[in-house]
């Protein structure tokens, strides 16, 4: 049985058009989400990060109000621009930033520094200069807003 498009008539001809058009759409659709599907289901994520302020306060400082200042003694390291290095349990680096600024009073000298992008991780420890490293738990660092402020010296 041989179809003769000319002499058929054309209501036919739009529904098969229309049923090949339908049956494209589904298959794009069913495309589609078979690649949603398969791209939420493989588990990538963005993993989740954290900055990390701190004020350190220096006992053995040499303060003239109001000036930037450096450590003494030991601490002659401390000064703006010193390292600050965030390291797991394991002392792998994290994050790594600096002192950014520092500013003498009667009490002392206080450092501020801030580490942009720690990774989440159960432990840290942040190490200024090369001194001894400062143990946080995740939930010490979550209690806190991840904000530490610590005295050295």
């Amino acid at each position: 049985m041989s179809l003769d498009v000319a002499t058929e008539p054309i209501a036919v001809r739009r529904s098969r058009r229309e049923a090949v058009s339908a049956g494209l759409a589904g298959l794009c659709a069913v495309g589609l989400v078979a690649a949603g599907f398969a791209s939420a289901s493989s588990g990538a994520t963005t993993p989740s990060s954290h900055t990390l302020n701190g004020i350190v306060k220096l006992a053995g400082a040499a303060p003239v109000d109001g000036a930037p200042c450096i450590g003494t003694g030991d601490y002659t390291d401390l000064a703006t621009g010193a390292p600050v290095r965030v390291l797991d349990r394991d002392g792998s680096v994290l994050a790594r930033g600096q002192i950014d600024s520092s500013k003498a009073s009667a009490a002392g000298c206080a450092m501020h520094f801030a580490v942009s992008d720690v990774p989440d991780a159960d432990f840290y420890q942040v190490q200024l200069g090369d001194h001894a490293l400062l143990p946080y738990t995740a939930a010490d660092l979550n209690d806190s807003n991840w904000a530490i402020d610590t005295t050295v010296g």
